[in-house]
């Protein structure tokens, strides 16, 4: 197939971005043409500067504007219709530039919700942008997926879709790039935590429990990487409780040389969808403690990690949950191994580009 995907931009580089890029990888490994178009401009980044060295990939980026920019929507229009692509494929905030441009009425378009939709997240259902939204879907002028079961009820509870017109795909990775043989015990990080340092990650309470859990098990390590506003309070909280073996890293383009050395991945969300990190954490074959919140549930699993309830007693279930993780190391390496092919199956970006392609075939006819 000849498949465009549009995007605003490609950096920084977040779940959606990641997903994009491992995803157009993979179609042109199966014999795709994939042509990436960026709306606003070009920045400097290795990760673009990578795609733009494939020559099988072909990108594209329009300098948009902020706000409505009627010029990007007809240089859109004008370079998808010289593609000739058989399919649309879009992310994030980049339908009402599709709307403009009117080319999904001559090209089947697809738009992939990487969040979970309700009024906190995209605002009122009366808000002009949530009535085109509704208005596109209802009208079938564009495609709806989800990478989550969670994802696909709250848009169809939000727009007032039939579910039988959304679609499911989860997120895959490339799993390669974090195949590993080395055992739990051969690791050195203890715990680890990849993502944005604000109140829903809940990184507070990781560092509470990591301290405690120093009382059992007293030479244990936890790695923090990613950026946001609580990190400046998360440095402090360590410093002033005089907390050891923690580390942050800072924003880190390719998260795999720590997640593959690390055994267990801490994920205790207030929500999410389908992250991408707790993927590269099955694919590393470490363990996964998160709560059972969005889309978790529907990737962790007895077979790769534990879930934990979102309620009052978070912070006694976090702890419990790490201290039980260290007693049982060699039992829980042994379960990761017996069920790797299985959990490896499930997180392939592979596996997600043949559900994609399937899913644009299906709604192609």
């Amino acid at each position: 197939m000849r498949i465009c995907e549009v995007i605003p931009c490609l950096y920084p580089l977040g779940g959606a971005e990641r997903f994009l890029i491992d995803l157009s990888n993979s179609f042109v490994t199966e014999g795709d043409e994939v042509f990436i178009i960026s709306l606003y401009t070009k920045q400097d980044n290795p990760i673009v500067k990578t795609l733009m060295e494939q020559s099988k990939i072909k990108m594209f980026f329009l300098e948009k504007k902020k706000g409505i920019d009627l010029k990007c929507a007809k240089k859109l229009k004008k370079l998808i219709e010289s593609i000739k692509p058989d399919i649309i494929h879009s992310h994030l905030d980049s339908i009402l530039t599709i709307w403009l441009s009117g080319i999904f009425k001559k090209i089947k378009t697809f738009y992939t919700f990487h969040t979970l939709i309700n009024t906190s997240v995209v605002g009122k259902k009366s808000a002009p942008k949530n009535i085109l939204y509704k208005m596109l879907f209802k009208r079938k002028n564009i495609f709806p997926v989800a990478i989550s079961q969670t994802i696909k009820k709250s848009i169809c509870d939000y727009y007032r879709l039939d579910p039988s017109y959304v679609e499911v795909v989860y997120n895959g990775v490339p799993t390669n790039h974090f195949s590993v043989s080395t055992s739990l015990g051969e690791r050195n990080i203890d715990f680890i935590f990849i993502g944005r340092f604000i109140e829903l990650k809940n990184t507070k309470i990781i560092l509470s429990c990591f301290k405690k859990v120093l009382d059992v098990h007293p030479s244990s390590t936890l790695v923090m990487i990613g950026e946001g506003p609580l990190l400046s309070w998360c440095k402090q909280y360590v410093s002033d409780n005089n907390i050891p073996g923690v580390e942050f890293k800072g924003f880190i383009e390719d998260v795999s040389p720590f997640i593959t050395n690390a055994k267990c991945l801490l994920l205790p969300s207030t929500y999410e969808g389908n992250p991408i990190v707790i993927n590269e954490a099955i694919a590393s074959r470490s363990f996964v403690i998160a709560t059972s919140v969005g889309g978790i549930p529907d990737v962790v699993n007895s077979k790769n990690g534990q879930l934990i309830a979102y309620d009052s007693k978070l912070e006694d279930s976090l702890y419990t949950s790490m201290v039980s993780f260290l007693n049982r190391i060699d039992t829980i390496n042994d379960l990761l191994e017996e069920n790797y092919v299985e959990n490896l199956k499930m997180v392939s970006i592979d596996r997600a580009s043949s559900e994609y392609i399937k899913v644009f075939k299906g709604r192609n006819k």
